[in-house]
């Protein structure tokens, strides 16, 4: 089953990924049209590409590169590549000679072919009949290696947008897109990306692809929806990338190369965490209070920022935690800030080091919270 975008596979965590599915769906291709066996395909699998199955069955049914036997009846029958490979599997070395097979086989280079099948340990892997112990596991090392594909992303945290999003940034409210909150890798540094830029699109090629208010591009035609990750990840190499920017309520465009993405996107979900009651500060469904050590303990686990605060020479600093996130909150379900997070900039201003003087902070209209974790959300403030 194809699972629609990389944003819902992260919320059914059950789930295989495309590539996953992808893999499996080839396998049984494979193993159910050429007759192998379905546990030898995944193993040649992890250190060969395989074929298109169809194309090697009908070359094996024209040619029979593997020879006839008599059946039980006295009938001269060919030889099958699944007695073929049934008979070497347990050969050291396997994979190596199923490669030749196949490839001999798709080039019509049948005198090669026939080397193969008379006299296969001949082709068989040499790394591993010269290992010290059996096995093709350095092989598929190596294999997994060489084949990697460098899969693009980001270098730069986001978070999703909503209407008072696009108020506070000045952006036209039917203009959907996602919020830059930290930069962090050599994609922002080659394009010129900072904190709160406001991204809209993205142009790959000749492509250029909307972004809504959770970072994600709806291809109608195919019924799924590609983020930010998944979009890149059907860059070519060497192809200019571009990201349509809103800075300072001026429309920019910021351009770098496919190979100069290397660092991995990250955004924000919502998550559980026990209640703590305290002086604490409500407003738009969110619960502010000022951070324990024992809350340091509590939610370690969850925000790693937090461990360092555990220590007892820092019992004195004044940390704004976020305790609580309304369930039935319109940011809740921004999917922005969490309950664990630390609050450090409101409205881009420093956090306040006192309770007395965060509620003067929140006195106003709107306020825009951003995070120790990269995230950011503007949300109704106090009344002032």
């Amino acid at each position: 089953m194809l699972i629609p975008s990389n944003r819902v596979q992260r919320w059914l965590p059950s789930m295989c990924s495309n590539g996953t599915n992808n893999q499996v769906q080839k396998i049984d291709n494979f193993a159910g049209i050429t007759g192998l066996n379905k546990s030898l395909v995944q193993k040649l699998a992890a250190t060969n590409s395989l074929p298109d199955p169809v194309a090697v069955h009908n070359m094996i049914v024209q040619h029979s590169p593997f020879g006839f036997q008599k059946n039980e009846h006295g009938m001269m029958l060919p030889v099958s590549f699944k007695e073929f490979a049934n008979t070497h599997k347990d050969m050291t070395g396997f994979h190596n000679v199923f490669q030749a097979v196949v490839d001999n086989l798709m080039n019509e280079d049948h005198d090669t072919l026939n080397q193969v099948v008379t006299n296969p340990s001949e082709f068989a892997c040499k790394h591993c009949t010269t290992a010290k112990t059996k096995g093709d596991d350095e092989c598929r090392k190596q294999y997994q290696t060489t084949n990697l594909v460098n899969a693009p992303s980001l270098g730069f945290d986001y978070s999703f947008s909503t209407p008072l999003t696009r108020t506070y940034f000045g952006v036209p409210n039917n203009l959907q897109g996602i919020v830059c909150t930290n930069v962090h890798g050599e994609t922002a540094e080659a394009s010129g990306l900072i904190p709160l830029d406001y991204i809209h699109a993205i142009t790959m090629g000749e492509n250029k692809y909307d972004i809504d208010d959770v970072g994600e591009h709806w291809l109608p035609e195919f019924q799924i929806g590609l983020q930010l990750p998944d979009l890149l990840q059907r860059c070519n190499v060497q192809e200019q990338v571009t990201f349509h920017v809103i800075r300072d309520s001026k429309s920019i465009a910021l351009s770098t190369m496919y190979d100069q993405i290397k660092n991995i996107p990250t955004m924000s979900n919502a998550s559980q965490y026990s209640q703590h009651k305290d002086t604490i500060v409500n407003f738009s469904g969110i619960t502010l209070k000022a951070l324990k050590q024992s809350d340091c303990a509590v939610l370690s686990q969850h925000n790693k920022n937090l461990v360092p605060l555990m220590d007892t020479s820092c019992s004195n600093e004044f940390h704004v935690l976020i305790a609580d996130v309304s369930p039935i909150s319109q940011t809740y379900h921004n999917f922005n800030l969490k309950k664990g997070q630390l609050v450090t900039h409101i409205n881009n201003l420093p956090v306040a080091i006192s309770m007395a003087e965060l509620v003067q902070q929140l006195a106003v209209p709107t306020v825009m919270l951003r995070t120790d974790c990269h995230t950011l959300d503007v949300v109704p403030g106090l009344t002032p």
